[in-house]
């Protein structure tokens, strides 16, 4: 049962993850936003 509960070590971690999770999502919503801006500017000079 203790191994069965190995792959469901997720559920602890939830509570851990659920901070970082919306954070997560403004990351990328941030690294999204970043790399848009920097094809943008990177077409620009060329």
């Amino acid at each position: 049962e203790i191994f069965n509960q190995a792959p469901s070590s997720n559920i602890p971690t939830v509570p851990q993850f659920r901070l970082p999770r919306p954070i997560d999502l403004a990351a990328t919503r941030r690294e999204k936003t970043a790399s848009k801006k920097t094809r943008v500017n990177n077409e620009k000079p060329t």
